[in-house]
């Protein structure tokens, strides 16, 4: 039997977590132009999480909040925003925002509208 390699080690764990893990955070963008879209994700494998940006895997990290790092302030741009196993009202209050009014932005399934006092309001319906 061969040698495993470093970057095929590499590319085995990162489809294993890919396709094993669970995700506990999402944050999407769409910058309106081709490129600057993207994807922020973070899974949950084997008791650690593993940070995933633009198709690079990092980690493993210890807790949630460092695998997320700083959480981005909604802007217009951002499309929707999942915290797996926090509550929406607590990840709305947690959120920097910083759109222009009337941006929506899905958070936890639930659509949410920038007010003119550049909070979060509740789309009724959603």
């Amino acid at each position: 039997m061969g040698e495993i390699d470093a970057e095929m080690s590499a590319e085995i764990l990162t489809e294993m977590v890919r396709r094993d893990g669970e995700v506990v955070y999402s944050y999407s963008w769409d910058g309106g132009a081709p490129g600057a879209s993207g994807s922020h994700r973070v899974y949950e494998f084997e008791d650690h999480y593993w940070s995933s940006q633009d198709g690079d895997l990092s980690g493993p990290f210890s807790s949630l909040e460092k695998a997320v790092g700083e959480i981005p302030a909604i802007t217009d741009g951002v499309t929707s925003l999942d915290f797996t196993g926090e509550e929406t009202d607590e990840v709305v209050k947690k959120l920097e925002v910083d759109a222009k009014p009337g941006h929506e932005v899905q958070i936890n399934g639930s659509w949410f509208r920038v007010t003119e006092a550049r909070e979060l309001e509740p789309i009724e319906n959603s």
